[in-house]
């Protein structure tokens, strides 16, 4: 009678056992499961056939889940310059995902005048912590490029600093060697990584490769971030350069400096 009550209870046990098993296993997974990002890929908007030449008006965003993005087969959003005006080696349906082995060999695609838009080019230039923004940098953050030179305004004049923006809106295309935003599926090292950088790619047009090339060897730069979709300050030339024969009036309007007003919709 002992027995079979002790064996009962071992049967009752067992089940209790599996069925706490079962439901921690089921809350590990819908925790992971919550916890999962979603990336934007690049698909097909419209029916794309073998050899055209891809544009923006032809592809549009699918949001998957990162893990399915960790092969790098599909392309990110972030990436559509590298596929802007390349030809496309097969058909591709509405809502069909793009691929890199559709544009090109890896050995094609790994080229860094393959993501070039015509016109423009890359230009590296040295970082440190403080003028590469302490490591806060990522390709595609926008930034204005500043200049600190040393100049004499007069052949007896003595040697004074003057700081100006250079140039505005500019695109980072790398830092160091790294072409690709970190997301959150990266380690903590990954991501450490990324902001371990001394040089820095910037997009550019011929004659601001020209400017920036001088001007790294004449004095020294600083990159400042800007929002992507600001225009304020677009100009360098309309900002004041910053002198010592003007630093008091540079402080002067640098202290009323107002925010620009944030535009709103009309009520209707």
């Amino acid at each position: 009678m002992k027995s079979k009550v002790a064996l009962a209870v071992a049967i009752a046990l067992a089940l209790l056992a599996a069925v706490g098993i079962r439901a921690y296993l089921r809350g590990e997974r819908e925790k992971f499961v919550g916890k999962s990002k979603k990336v934007p890929i690049l698909v097909a908007k419209t029916k794309i056939a073998k050899g055209t030449m891809i544009s923006g008006e032809m592809v549009d965003t699918d949001m998957v889940d990162q893990r399915a993005v960790l092969d790098n087969r599909m392309i990110l959003e972030t990436s559509f310059d590298r596929i802007n005006r390349q030809r496309i080696m097969r058909n591709v349906n509405p809502g069909e995902p793009l691929y890199w082995h559709d544009f090109g060999s890896p050995a094609e695609r790994a080229l860094p005048s393959a993501s070039l838009i015509r016109g423009y080019r890359h230009i590296t230039i040295p970082v440190d912590k403080v003028t590469g923004c302490a490591g806060r940098l990522l390709p595609g953050t926008i930034v204005d490029v500043l200049v600190t030179l040393r100049v004499r305004r007069t052949p007896n004049a003595p040697v004074q600093p003057v700081t100006q923006t250079v140039l505005t809106g500019v695109e980072v295309k790398a830092t160091d060697l790294r072409t690709r935003r970190p997301y959150e599926y990266l380690t903590a090292k990954e991501q450490r990584d990324f902001a371990a950088y001394s040089t820095v790619t910037l997009v550019v047009q011929p004659l601001q490769a020209n400017l920036l090339a001088f001007l790294a060897d004449q004095g020294k730069m600083h990159l400042v971030i800007r929002s992507p979709g600001d225009d304020t300050g677009s100009d360098p030339g309309k900002i004041d350069k910053v002198t010592l024969e003007n630093l008091d009036v540079i402080i002067k309007k640098a202290s009323e400096e107002k925010p620009p007003q944030v535009k709103t919709a009309p009520k209707e």
